[in-house]
């Protein structure tokens, strides 16, 4: 099992992604058992942009950054698997469309 402290190196992650086809490190806390947190082990979109749009937000005193909903669903969209696509149908619903005069 990948263990997050390997992030940091370019040759292991490498690996993790031709040998174990991994995308993301799935992250989750006993504490807050319905949050999950993905770690990507190759950025899959230009980040400073991304992090740019990205929302900043309290999780229990600590800070996050966020990706935006945007980016969200881009990402879950190239991932193209069926949760990912699921995830979209409902992301997507909860974009509100600009008023109209």
């Amino acid at each position: 099992m990948p263990e997050t402290g390997d992030l940091v190196d370019p040759e292991t992650r490498r690996r993790w992604i031709e040998e174990k086809n991994l995308i993301v490190l799935s992250l989750w806390s006993a504490g807050f058992p319905l949050t999950e947190i993905d770690l990507f082990v190759d950025a899959p979109f230009p980040f400073e942009a991304a992090y740019r749009r990205a929302l900043r937000a309290d999780l229990g005193g600590l800070g996050v950054t966020v990706a935006s909903l945007e980016d969200l669903i881009a990402m879950k969209r190239r991932a193209g698997r069926p949760q990912d696509l699921e995830d979209v149908r409902a992301l997507e619903a909860l974009q509100v469309e600009p008023e109209r005069d």
